[in-house]
């Protein structure tokens, strides 16, 4: 795993949530959560 991936993807998620804060808990985990574990295999 990369820094500058990590990085580029916490930037991301950040930019998502930032723009829609009502998200619900499936919503955060299909923009959110499933980019970042694949980041991880």
């Amino acid at each position: 795993m990369e820094r500058d991936a990590v990085r580029e993807d916490v930037d991301q998620s950040d930019a998502v949530l930032d723009s829609s804060p009502q998200m619900d808990e499936a919503n955060t985990k299909a923009a959110v959560l499933r980019d970042f574990l694949s980041l991880l295999d």
